[in-house]
């Protein structure tokens, strides 16, 4: 019985508090590859640094690193400078539209499993 119990919340943690993302595009690259695995924890607030998940101002679900809060948004650039689309051209994105922390790189893509 505790077995299932233990099968049981280990499941309901993952739906609720982790996401599994696989990151499309090449503005994390040195960091994060482009189809490069990821966990993301979507409950803690993010601190500058911090790499997360947002929904940008384009409607486009990104990964960027957060680099400061401004007047309640996130000014979000992604680690390759030179080609990443971010809060340097298309503005800050509101918190309400964080969706979480990445918390683990796997060290994989989706097109080797």
């Amino acid at each position: 019985m505790l077995l299932l119990f233990g099968i049981f919340f280990q499941v309901y943690l993952s739906f609720v508090y982790f996401e599994i993302v696989v990151i499309d595009g090449h503005s994390m690259d040195p960091t994060i590859h482009n189809g490069q695995i990821c966990i993301m924890f979507k409950k803690p607030n993010p601190a500058p640094g911090d790499i997360v998940e947002a929904i940008d101002n384009e409607d486009t679900v990104v990964c960027k690193r957060l680099i400061q809060y401004i007047d309640g948004e996130m000014f979000l650039i992604g680690d390759n400078r030179d080609n990443s689309l971010d809060s340097r051209v298309l503005g800050t994105v509101p918190m309400s539209r964080y969706k979480g922390k990445i918390v683990a790189i796997l060290p994989f893509t989706k097109s080797t499993m």
